[in-house]
């Protein structure tokens, strides 16, 4: 994301930033190169199509060129409409009865409804059934 900083050395301590937690860099990675649904390849021009983006959101580095790169624009227009799917899930009640009748759990139901993750994870109590 940084084109004119240098590579760190080998060793060098990191401290997670909260980069991720901007809207513009999130859409870029979301439809970028190796994105979730991207608009550009995997390969050489797609790959620079979004380090370019992401060198553009991050640094505001909006050297002549980069609009000439395939994608670069597309990728642009996603940043600057922060339309990437939001990874927030929300419900209703954060806390489910359960209870055992007979030789069967009886558990309260509760949807999750308009998520657009692929993926998602719940830590469950170790306790349960």
């Amino acid at each position: 994301m940084d084109h004119y900083k240098g590579s760190p050395p080998t060793g060098s301590s990191y401290k997670a930033g909260d980069i991720y937690r901007n809207e513009s860099v999130r859409a870029i990675l979301y439809y970028g190169a190796g994105g979730q649904e991207p608009v550009v390849e995997m390969y050489d021009s797609g790959i620079v199509a979004t380090s370019l983006a992401l060198d553009s959101v991050v640094n505001g580095n909006h050297s002549s060129g980069r609009n000439s790169i395939p994608g670069y624009k597309e990728l642009m227009a996603h940043a600057n409409a922060k339309d990437a799917p939001s990874t927030d899930a929300y419900f209703s009640k954060n806390s489910l009865n359960s209870s055992v009748s007979g030789n069967r759990q009886v558990s309260e139901f509760k949807q999750i409804q308009e998520i657009s993750l692929k993926f998602l994870f719940l830590k469950m109590s170790s306790f349960i059934l």
